[in-house]
């Protein structure tokens, strides 16, 4: 796949995404709808591998991953703007991060630890949009 048809698909997916990813209720946090992941095969998160390795895609869509509870929250005090948190259920809890994010998907372990660069785990991501300087 060139990086072309990479940068166009990743809207192409998030939209795909909210049309067939069922929404589901957490009882933790009733008022979020929140998305289900359990494949590493899934396109969003093949696009996510793709946005943490090649810095020609972060570029082209202006965002970026974050991984931590401790980072997410130092780029919301640097007024960076969330657009997604994934977590893991049996790992992170996303209480302290209600409202910060316009969605939230709930992911595997196995998602949790193909994403995950450290081994320190802490069972939270976030998809960050990058500021602009000009």
């Amino acid at each position: 796949m060139g990086f072309y048809n990479l940068a166009i698909g990743l809207k192409t997916l998030q939209n795909y995404l909210k049309s067939r990813t069922r929404l589901k209720f957490k009882s933790q946090s009733d008022q979020i709808a929140m998305k289900q992941i359990n494949s590493v095969q899934n396109p969003y998160i093949k696009s996510l591998l793709q946005l943490q390795d090649k810095a020609k895609v972060r570029r082209e869509t202006g965002t970026f991953l974050i991984e931590g509870a401790r980072e997410i929250e130092l780029a919301l005090r640097g007024d960076y703007q969330l657009e997604t948190i994934l977590f893991c259920p049996t790992m992170a809890s996303i209480k302290s991060f209600e409202g910060l994010a316009d969605q939230y998907i709930e992911i595997s372990r196995e998602v949790y630890e193909k994403l995950a660069y450290r081994d320190s785990t802490e069972g939270i991501l976030a998809v960050a949009k990058a500021k602009t300087f000009a």
